[in-house]
């Protein structure tokens, strides 16, 4: 029995690279599965989780943006970012990568970071109806923080706010100098905005798949 075992070990230690490879590949794709069943599933931490033991594995462009991807849709979009970086010279990835890496952008209202990376996904895919909308959606929350700041500036320097009076309909109008209702249509945006990130291109296990 003894000489069994020992004859044994030492069959792994000679396992041929070619079947250790196809442990690590085998043990990299159930890892990725997996994530991919919990992300579709609404797990997004624990989809993560199983893309970071793939990524550890296999530390390629697809692992990585699956994981960048779960963490996005998680709430670690800053954590996010780097993970795209690979992806982002892969020309079968990198549309898709610089959406997801606007989503994470704007849920964490970095304005300028997700104009970019929207305008890039539509630089690829001019006919990306959510690329559009996310970025129309950017470049209003930033239309919208500039004006605000420009109404905190000017109570600042004028000594008290003003309110805008309220027209027949009972809705706010224009104050002096056209100013908007800005918390009102802030979270009109929001709502937008929550509808729009549910888009986020999904992970993925193959090359050219379409989502």
């Amino acid at each position: 029995m003894k000489a069994a075992v020992a004859l044994f070990a030492l069959s792994l230690v000679a396992m041929p690279a070619a079947v250790k490879e196809w442990l690590r590949s085998s043990s990299s794709r159930a890892s990725t599965n997996r994530g991919i069943e919990q992300y579709d599933a609404k797990k997004h931490a624990d989809a993560a989780k199983s893309f970071a033991a793939a990524e550890e594995i296999d530390q390629g462009a697809i692992a990585r943006y699956n994981l960048g991807t779960a963490r996005v849709a998680a709430g670690e979009g800053t954590r996010a970012a780097a993970d795209f970086v690979d992806a982002l010279r892969d020309e079968a990835l990198a549309a898709d990568a610089h959406f997801n890496r606007g989503s994470g952008a704007l849920k964490a209202g970095a304005w300028d970071d997700a104009i970019r990376d929207f305008s890039e996904t539509l630089r690829r895919n001019p006919v990306d109806a959510d690329a559009k909308r996310n970025l129309e959606i950017a470049l209003r929350r930033k239309q919208i923080e500039e004006e605000k700041k420009k109404q905190q500036q000017q109570r600042q320097s004028g000594g008290g706010e003003q309110m805008p009076e309220k027209g027949d309909d009972g809705k706010r109008e224009p104050g002096p100098g056209g100013e908007m209702d800005v918390d009102s249509v802030l979270r009109s945006v929001g709502q937008q905005e929550q509808e729009e990130l549910s888009r986020m291109r999904r992970p993925t296990s193959t090359r050219g798949r379409d989502w």
